[in-house]
């Protein structure tokens, strides 16, 4: 592996058609502004790298963030400025029974820019320190991304049944932000139910860990009263807009 890789085409790298974790991999060999008997990151050009992350969402959702969402009302403005604020401390759920409003969008916004705060804390703590090796910083860093890059799936794929067991396609007790895609849209059963209900009360009511949901359905008209009352939150949202937002 190159120790120091002297230029970085930032704009060729945001092209890439890769997760975060695959550009990690990729191009951590300039992670060290190696200098003797000195090995540390450089910070600032490290920082600019990762404005903006992918974390292996759908493609065609590779460029949604809060900056470029169209708001048509000033209460979905509001709702942008206090999902900037989100710390990952439990919910957000939004919601809109129009199909095509930005849902989806503000998930993975919200998402990113948790995932750019992660990044920065990794930053900001480590600027000054002498990793010693760079496969040191490198493999700290990647540990680091393993642990907190979010999960996007819809509905029906974030659980299976084995065996008449419920098992999950990812960790309950996870930190990485877990988004969960059009909740409801598939038939309600039994399984179903008792799924979404254990990934909201163990991750949620239990545990504040960074959960996301979008829907088209709103609170009064989901099948379960029990998940609907543990689904309102300070960033519950009815977003308003009925303009396609896919379409414009």
């Amino acid at each position: 592996m190159k120790l120091i890789t002297k230029t970085m085409d930032l704009e060729k790298h945001s092209q890439k058609t890769e997760s975060l974790t695959a550009l990690a991999e990729s191009n951590l060999q300039w992670i060290s502004n190696i200098k003797p008997q000195k090995y540390q990151i450089d910070a600032e050009k490290f920082r600019e790298f990762y404005h903006h992350p992918h974390f292996g969402e759908p493609a065609n959702y590779w460029n949604y963030t809060l900056d470029n969402f169209k708001c048509d009302t000033v209460p979905e403005t509001d709702i942008i400025m206090k999902l900037r604020c989100y710390d990952g401390t439990g919910l957000v759920v939004l919601l809109n029974p129009e199909t095509g409003t930005g849902k989806t969008h503000l998930a993975i916004a919200t998402a990113r820019e948790l995932l750019k705060k992660k990044i920065y804390e990794w930053i900001d703590k480590n600027k000054d320190n002498d990793f010693g090796y760079v496969d040191f910083a490198e493999k700290d860093f990647r540990n680091y991304i393993e642990f907190y890059t979010p999960l996007f799936m819809t509905e029906n794929k974030c659980y299976k049944i084995e065996y008449g067991n419920i098992v999950f396609n990812f960790g309950l007790y996870s930190q990485r932000t877990i988004i969960i895609d059009d909740l409801f849209a598939s038939k309600i059963n039994e399984y179903s139910r008792t799924a979404i209900y254990e990934i909201i009360n163990t991750r949620v009511t239990n545990n504040n860990l960074p959960t996301i949901f979008t829907s088209n359905v709103l609170l009064k008209d989901m099948p379960d009263s029990r998940i609907s009352s543990r689904l309102q939150g300070d960033l519950t949202f009815e977003l308003t807009s009925t303009k396609d937002y896919r379409g414009s």
